[in-house]
């Protein structure tokens, strides 16, 4: 898991859609890309009837663009594309309910690939569930938040806290109970109960967009981010980037995070 534990020292993961994009994100000092791909359901949908990850002679382009690590998304469940991305060369699978839906619930066993797994979580009891099918690292879930905002971000980052706290100070009994009624893994929620942390890293996703958000979601616990494409909009895109790998670094410096925030003014029209 050498490219886990690189990863989680206050990383930014751009999400890209051109190899181009992919590029600037790595010398803005992005520590991964994503290849979200044909990840906007409904204009994929437009002409293919349903959202799937990209094929491999197009993944692998992004795989020649750059020399940090390249995640591939695939739909929840499926083992194949899951095989296919490993062998397109992806650094790491993103099982996304960015993509349409294959399975609700099963996910893939990860166990069974080498390649690690990211995947996305609204909870403590969906983070249980994917770390115990071999996920390596999970980032938040808002895929239902139209707001453009990270406010659904910030508030499941809060309740995973909250739960934590809660769990730390559990009895014995009441961890087997919370285990039982929840539907997970005994064993997780006493691992949690000791670390007093998730046993894998948690990554903020979802309407991050300037220095004071990434700031904001590392204050609450995050151990990084993933930035959307809209950081390409505009002037200066390699600028904006950086400026967010910078407020992930220094996050509790208040008068930095203020300077960086020139880059992200809005476009004049």
């Amino acid at each position: 898991m050498d490219l886990i534990n690189k990863l989680v020292d206050g990383s930014v993961v751009v999400d890209t859609k051109l190899p181009g994009q992919a590029k600037i994100a790595q010398m803005a000092g992005a520590k991964a890309i994503l290849v979200v791909g044909d990840d906007k359901k409904d204009d994929w949908k437009s002409s293919h009837n349903v959202a799937r990850p990209l094929q491999k002679h197009d993944f692998v382009k992004f795989v020649d663009a750059v020399a940090i690590p390249v995640i591939g998304m695939i739909r929840i469940g499926h083992e194949m594309e899951a095989k296919v991305m490993e062998r397109a060369g992806a650094n790491m699978i993103d099982e996304s309910k960015r993509l349409d839906t294959f399975s609700e619930e099963v996910g893939i066993d990860k166990t069974k690939f080498v390649t690690p797994f990211v995947c996305d979580i609204k909870d403590i009891q969906g983070a249980l569930k994917r770390i115990k099918e071999g996920a390596a690292l999970l980032r938040t879930d808002s895929s239902e938040d139209s707001s453009g905002d990270c406010q659904k971000t910030i508030a499941i980052l809060h309740e995973i806290r909250e739960t934590i706290e809660d769990i730390k100070g559990f009895t014995d009994n009441e961890v087997k109970e919370y285990a039982e009624n929840k539907e997970v893994d005994e064993d997780l929620v006493f691992k949690i109960k000791k670390l007093g942390h998730l046993p894998v890293p948690l990554f903020a996703a979802g309407g991050i967009a300037t220095p004071a958000d990434v700031a904001q979601v590392r204050l609450i616990g995050c151990d990084g981010v993933f930035i959307e494409t809209r950081v390409f909009r505009g002037l200066d895109p390699e600028q904006r980037v950086s400026a967010l790998v910078q407020a992930c670094k220094e996050y509790t410096n208040a008068k930095l995070i203020a300077e960086l925030s020139i880059y992200f003014r809005p476009e004049p029209k």
